[in-house]
């Protein structure tokens, strides 16, 4: 059964300093939320179906935290909750998603993140 291309969505989108992202001017915001847009689109393009998963007609969803430098790299990824079945195909999509692009941040962010699996019924 073919994977379905099932959108992951940002739950929470913080900066290191809790205050920084509200107060942000309105085209500041609009960047950083186009950025991480973006970064959601090259985390799905990367995403596979694990092959376990797909055998046993599992469906899913994985969050992660992800602190990611204004430069775009990636400092650290973790998984906070969901199957562990989709656990490596998560990272490895998240891994090959970077280098991002820049932030538009002037110090590293923290970004939840919520990667979805669904199988398409044929």
């Amino acid at each position: 059964m073919p994977a379905e291309a099932v959108p992951l969505t940002a739950m929470s989108p913080e900066t290191s300093k809790p205050d920084a992202y509200p107060s942000q001017a309105p085209s500041q915001a609009s960047d950083f939320e186009q950025w991480l847009a973006t970064l959601q689109h090259a985390i799905n393009q990367n995403k596979t179906y694990p092959y376990q998963a797909r055998r046993r007609n599992l469906s899913g969803s994985v969050e992660v935290m992800l602190e990611v430098n204004p430069d775009g790299s990636l400092i650290k990824a973790e998984i906070t909750r969901g199957r562990k079945v989709f656990h490596n195909s998560t990272l490895r999509a998240i891994r090959n998603a970077f280098p991002a692009s820049r932030t538009h941040k002037d110090s590293p962010v923290t970004v939840h993140l919520t990667v979805h699996y669904q199988l398409r019924q044929p």
